[in-house]
């Protein structure tokens, strides 16, 4: 019965949606529920078809920021609460489409089974719901304390939010913790600082106290220029954004998955992953025909299979619809426990994941920094553009053969936006004085030439 109950206040809620109803589809699912909880008919693909409707009407609520509008989101103060909503609607519509009650034997007792799971994902996320956001329901108004008493309020809010947190138990239907790391990310610690950042919903006092945007970066350790080039990018967000550099080939969280890693500490050397054999083999022994038959053989591949993208490389995967890649579920982990306002990319592999991610979780802008002249954009899009309106590419150089390589990219996906270099490149260049001590004390001689000889 408290199962029934639960449901069906969720199911009247949806008809009503806070700022929008549903699209007829979705109001005429909420309904067709309703009256199968009431004639003990429901199944499975009832609540699953709200759940997606309520998912859908938020993103469309929270879409169509233009290409190059992704670097105005670092300029922008909006509370995020769309994009909130937007997410966990996603991670609910998730957690019900994996609550398939097992047949019992009749559909009065299969309709009880799913009844009771949608109930205990409701129930879970309403707890959670309400532990996050009591320090604000339970707060004067920020606006007439002094900025010292917002500080000290601020403080104590998020730590009774984490405190609550801490005691968690997950779901079988979410078996990565989403939800956890949902509501952890938006009650995290600000990295530059060792105070807790204010809630969204007290986050009406002045611009000092709120926290900046957080940018996720994407990098790998094949070769070092992806490190590199994120490093670079970091350096040129300093004192505008927080940000985060997650190695998706040396993390902890997807090193847990590397069989190769795994196989490794078997044998006592923790050093093995899977770049190794890139860096160490490949690279250090050019044995590039190696990797030129593995990429040819791959879009030979896709060109029969995977619409003339690399098969090597991760595809398009939307969930609940696909089964989840162990890497979308640990990148997902990364994006729900970080809540960024903008993840960038300066690797293109695991680009699809990315943006499905992106899109799902908030619909969240993507700038995806190219450093090879090569962008090798058919390597993961193949013969058609991905049509997230939130995502752009940039391309290194103003040259004809790096453009041409940008398809099937449209137009208004890419832009130049130049190669990440290291700070000490785009220094303002030393005055006569300092240039000639700098020759003096590296005992060059009047007249004397120096070559500076790079490596890629």
């Amino acid at each position: 019965m408290e199962g029934r109950l639960v449901v069906t206040a969720w199911l009247k809620r949806a008809l009503v949606m806070q700022g929008g109803a549903l699209e007829a589809g979705g109001r005429m699912a909420a309904n067709e529920a309703l009256k199968a909880i009431a004639e003990g008919k429901l199944v499975q693909d009832d609540v699953v078809a709200v759940a997606k409707a309520m998912e859908l009407c938020l993103k469309h609520r929270n879409g169509g920021l233009g290409p190059m509008g992704v670097c105005a989101v670092l300029e922008n103060d909006e509370d995020g609460s769309a994009r909130d909503a937007q997410t966990l609607a996603h991670l609910v519509h998730c957690a019900i489409a994996r609550s398939v009650p097992a047949t019992l034997g009749g559909l009065a007792e299969d309709q009880e089974v799913l009844l009771r799971r949608v109930s205990d994902i409701l129930l879970h996320v309403y707890f959670l719901s309400a532990h996050h956001d009591a320090p604000a329901q339970r707060s004067p108004s920020l606006g007439a304390m002094p900025a010292p008493g917002q500080a000290r309020l601020a403080r104590t809010a998020s730590t009774y939010s984490v405190a609550a947190l801490q005691d968690f138990t997950p779901l079988p239907e979410d078996p990565e913790s989403s939800f956890f790391l949902y509501f952890s990310g938006r009650g995290m610690p600000a990295e530059a600082s060792t105070t807790p950042p204010i809630p969204r919903s007290l986050s009406g006092g002045p611009a000092s106290l709120r926290r900046k945007p957080r940018v996720l970066l994407f990098t790998c350790s094949f070769g070092g220029g992806h490190k590199s080039a994120a490093n670079a990018i970091s350096g040129y967000l300093a004192g505008v954004a927080e940000t985060r550099i997650v190695d998706t080939s040396k993390d902890p969280k997807f090193l847990e998955r590397d069989l190769l890693h795994q196989a490794g500490k078997m044998f006592g050397n923790e050093s093995l992953d899977q770049t190794y054999l890139f860096n160490q083999l490949i690279l250090k022994r050019q044995l590039y025909t190696m990797m030129n038959f593995s990429e040819g053989l791959g879009r030979a591949i896709g060109k029969v299979t995977d619409d003339g993208r690399n098969s090597n490389l991760p595809g398009p995967n939307s969930s609940p619809e696909d089964v989840d890649s162990d890497l979308k579920k640990v990148l997902r982990g990364q994006i729900l426990g970080y809540n960024p306002d903008l993840v960038l990319t300066v690797y293109h592999m695991h680009l699809n994941v990315v943006i499905a991610l992106c899109e799902e979780c908030g619909s969240l802008p993507l700038l995806h920094v190219s450093t090879d002249m090569d962008i090798k954009a058919w390597e993961i899009f193949g013969r058609k553009a991905p049509v997230y309106p939130k995502f752009c590419a940039s391309v290194p150089f103003n040259i004809p053969v790096s453009w041409a390589t940008a398809a099937p990219l449209s137009p208004w996906q890419i832009f130049l936006g130049g190669y990440p270099v290291r700070p000490e490149f785009i220094r303002p260049l030393p005055s006569d004085e300092e240039l000639q001590a700098l020759r003096r004390s590296r005992g060059l001689v009047e007249g004397e030439h120096l070559v500076l000889i790079m490596t890629g």
